[in-house]
């Protein structure tokens, strides 16, 4: 690989001080030779010491790093990406962290070259689970399909997270232009990784790669873990909600530009998560949820209707 590429990296942080002093710094101390930028995009709703870490980095004294501290009003995850994270960042390709998770040091050393060397417009890594004292779990978070390059399999089921992106600005600059017209509060709630993904894979060609990963951590706190591990009825609700606001907001996007089998499995995904919203809903009317979920019904559910 001749020459460094500059990088983005995309940081949300609202009420973040346990763990946001080290997602920073595992951004800065990369032995990535090349240029990176932090974006900390600050929400000023906060009401914890997060600022104060924050403006501890800035201005940044690294070799080749550089750290823009942008505060906002309160807002959703959603909006603060696209209308602060997206419209601040200058790399010739885009990462993202939550304030919580870790690069490993060696992570854009890889990833770069990789994405050069192969001409990547998106791809995406694993997640290494660790706990909430950065401890590893000793597994991963997520299953890709054999089919990931395929609109179907991403519809169906969201196998991107957003701390595991890596795409090329110029990418990044189409799927913005088309996120900011989102203006409904209705979209406020929706899962932002998801409907990226499923933007990238119908614009652009999609790639795993399986040689770089980063620390996801799982903790109290982490509203973004996976809707069928939560043992909240509140949270599996809320996210289910989600996933229909989100499908719905790619719809709106993509209208007039889904094939046929397109719209089919668009419609299949819609059914299964509004099945799923209405059992949940009965099943919490009746009272009788507590019990199905101690017995994994719910998990049943899930592997039955999406397998």
């Amino acid at each position: 690989m001749s020459g460094y590429p500059r990088v983005s990296v995309i940081t949300r942080a609202y009420n973040s001080e346990r763990y946001i002093k080290e997602a920073v710094e595992s951004t800065l101390n990369q032995n990535y030779g090349g240029w990176i930028e932090i974006v900390l995009c600050y929400d000023e709703g906060s009401t914890d010491n997060t600022l104060n870490i924050l403006e501890t980095y800035v201005p940044s004294k690294f070799v080749n790093r550089q750290i823009r501290l942008v505060k906002h009003p309160h807002t959703s995850r959603f909006r603060a990406l696209v209308e602060y994270g997206f419209a601040n960042v200058t790399g010739d390709y885009v990462a993202f962290l939550d304030y919580d998770n870790l690069f490993p040091e060696d992570y854009f050393k890889k990833i770069v070259k990789h994405a050069v060397d192969n001409d990547c417009e998106f791809l995406f890594t694993k997640r290494r689970v660790i706990d909430e004292n950065g401890m590893d779990r000793g597994m991963y978070e997520s299953n890709v399909p054999k089919d990931l390059h395929s609109l179907r399999s991403m519809m169906l089921t969201n196998y991107v997270d957003t701390n595991i992106i890596f795409i090329r600005r110029d990418l990044l600059a189409l799927l913005a232009a088309k996120l900011k017209s989102l203006t409904n509060d209705f979209y406020e709630d929706i899962i932002e990784d998801w409907l990226i993904g499923m933007l990238a894979v119908k614009h652009s060609n999609v790639e795993y790669f399986e040689g770089a990963e980063v620390k996801f951590r799982i903790h109290k706190s982490n509203t973004v873990v996976s809707v069928y591990r939560e043992t909240s009825v509140g949270i599996n609700l809320v996210s289910l909600e989600s996933d229909y606001r989100t499908l719905s907001a790619f719809k709106y996007l993509e209208k007039g530009k889904l094939s046929a089998s397109e719209r089919f499995y668009f419609y299949i995904a819609l059914i299964e998560r509004l099945t799923l919203i209405f059992m949940l809903k009965w099943m919490i009317g009746k009272r009788c949820f507590p019990i199905i979920h101690k017995a994994h019904v719910t998990d049943r559910l899930k592997e039955l209707i999406f397998s």
